[in-house]
């Protein structure tokens, strides 16, 4: 693994493993363009990326059969990460360089995928003033995202009300998610089943229900489990600006 990372930002990447994946503008077929944006708003999630010393993005170059990122080959692409581990690791491996690693900053997932959707059918980025978005996930521990949404007993999305709003529960993590019904459990809340689907898939049904009273707001990715005010602290927040 610590090979495919290395590789990954030297050179280009020909050939690997077919397992693993990455969100990119291919991720977004089948997302209609009127409620596309408000469909990848509702993310209410953080992406991690690194940073040079000298302040300038890191850039690589992502070429051949481009196994994780199908919409390549990239020749200029920013790699980002719903993970901070994930992008701590990445940036150890390539921080021996001549520009050395100053850090892991973090932007909104939300506005990243709106910028994603709309390089749709637009040649990919050459320049590096101007790189392409890959979130490149997977690579750290073998598996893509798979945002797992919440449901009932009657096998229909939970709908979860808290101060008045109604939302159905999603999650990037599974540790969120697995937190999140253990605490509805506790409040007596029964028969609640986590449904796992691949990220383009999570969208489209994201897309089913965007217009409904009470529509999925995926949240993620957290290392310590989310409780329900704290979600809907994250979404009122995001709702407002």
């Amino acid at each position: 693994m610590h090979r495919i990372l290395r590789a990954l930002a030297l050179v280009c990447v020909t050939a690997a493993p077919s397992w693993a994946s990455a969100i990119d503008k291919l991720t977004f077929d089948g997302l209609e363009p009127a409620k596309a944006e408000r469909v990848l708003m509702s993310i209410q999630a953080p992406l991690y990326f690194p940073l040079y010393q000298d302040g300038g993005n890191v850039i690589i170059n992502i070429g051949g059969k481009t196994w994780f990122a199908p919409g390549g080959p990239y020749e200029a692409a920013t790699p980002l990460f719903t993970r901070p581990q994930r992008a701590i690791a990445y940036a150890q491996h390539i921080g021996g360089g001549a520009r050395r690693i100053g850090g892991v900053k973090v932007t909104n997932m939300n506005r990243i995928l709106v910028a994603q959707f709309a390089t749709r059918g637009v040649p990919n980025s050459t320049d590096s003033n101007h790189p392409d978005f890959v979130v490149i996930d997977g690579l750290h521990d073998g598996l893509g995202e798979q945002p797992e949404t919440l449901f009932d007993a009657q096998h229909k999305p939970f709908v979860h009300t808290l101060n008045g709003r109604r939302f159905v529960p999603a999650f990037l993590s599974a540790n969120d998610a697995i937190a999140f019904v253990a605490k509805l459990k506790e409040s007596g809340v029964d028969g609640i089943d986590r449904m796992g689907l691949d990220f383009h898939s999570h969208l489209k049904l994201v897309q089913d229900y965007i217009d409904s009273d009470a529509p999925i707001i995926t949240f993620g990715t957290g290392d310590k489990p989310r409780d329900a005010e704290h979600l809907m602290d994250v979404w009122s927040h995001a709702a407002q600006r």
